[in-house]
């Protein structure tokens, strides 16, 4: 092990300050680019059924502030969470708590409280009883459950419905799935929308039921949008960065343990799946961009917590300073490409 590799998992990867310095760092940059952009107003379609009641509860700026703020650390602690309970990464690492904290604090978009990160949290909470289906015989429950999250996922965002399905896709690697487990999967999504049809019903609201439902169908494969050049080559060099980091931790996962195998290729799954959608309803709705960072996060820390390459190591490095640059970009100057 050379000293450079030494002293970056001593120092930066297995450090017990790490979380700590990150934490405060977050709170600082994020109180930073309030000041001095404050929240973003941004308009964006409301697809969920809860959600338009719930949004006037946030439209201070600071009690927005406060409750993205707490979202990104519970994002931070179920990705944490993940790792720690089931090992996906063999060895110790502060940074599956780390990375969520710095990438979801780059962009005043981040500063506002919003139904994507409540989609995404469910979205991570669902991903605990998926896991839990790893060689079990009987995993009726736990596929039940992850159904029940989700379904609760896509009444605040109604195109997290579309993980049900994907979901489906991790239940057979983990350890197979029957028709029993499609029929627990659906009975937990009939339970969630029964409750919300009958609250609307109720309500004498039931066009307020079927409107969410109406984006499905909201996409256009012939329109492209209308970006400037510089947001062209902004995302074309963020695909090209993604890419990047998923076939250098894919070398990695061959040799590891089954789990971690099943669960990082799941998650390659996810975020291609999640890219496909974000290309059909970018318009109607962002929250892929939140999924695609959450499951990133962990892709980042595990490639990060177990690479012997000094070239990999200094990309980390090279990535973090990418990513202060474009935070000052967005914090001090009117030259963002989004």
């Amino acid at each position: 092990m050379s000293t450079f590799e030494k002293n970056f998992k001593t120092y930066v990867v297995e450090a017990r300050f790490t979380v700590l310095v990150a934490s405060i760092a977050t709170l600082f940059f994020r109180f930073l680019l309030f000041s001095q952009k404050g929240i973003p107003d941004y308009h964006f379609n409301e697809t969920g059924f809860i959600w338009p009641y719930l949004a006037p509860y946030f439209a201070n700026d600071w009690v927005s502030l406060i409750a993205s703020t707490l979202s990104v650390f519970l994002i931070a602690g179920f990705i944490s969470q993940i790792n720690l309970h089931f090992g996906v990464i063999r060895a110790r690492t502060a940074l599956p708590f780390v990375f969520p904290l710095i990438l979801f604090s780059v962009h005043p978009i981040f500063l506002m409280m919003n139904s994507y990160y409540i989609g995404a949290i469910f979205v991570l909470w669902a991903f605990f009883p998926l896991l839990e289906t790893h060689q079990r015989n009987n995993s009726r429950n736990f596929v039940f459950q992850g159904t029940v999250l989700l379904a609760l996922a896509s009444v605040f965002e109604i195109y997290t419905l579309f993980f049900i399905p994907i979901w489906w896709i991790g239940y057979s690697r983990m350890g197979g799935f029957n028709f029993k487990m499609v029929f627990a999967s659906l009975w937990g999504l009939i339970l969630v929308y029964w409750i919300v049809f009958a609250f609307f019903v109720f309500g004498d609201n039931l066009q307020g039921f079927i409107a969410p439902f109406l984006y499905f169908a909201r996409f256009d494969f012939h329109t492209i949008p209308a970006f400037t050049l510089p947001q062209w080559g902004f995302i074309g060099t963020s695909l090209i960065f993604l890419i990047a980091f998923l076939i250098m931790d894919f070398k990695y996962i061959r040799h590891d343990k089954v789990i971690t195998q099943k669960t990082i290729s799941f998650i390659f799954v996810v975020i291609g799946l999640s890219l496909v959608f974000l290309a059909l309803y970018g318009e109607q709705s962002v929250m892929w961009i939140y999924i695609i960072l959450a499951f990133e996060s962990l892709i980042l820390s595990h490639l990060y917590s177990i690479t012997t390459s000094n070239r990999e190591i200094f990309s980390f490095f090279v990535l973090l300073l990418i990513l202060i640059y474009y935070y000052l970009v967005n914090c001090l100057t009117e030259f963002s490409p989004f």
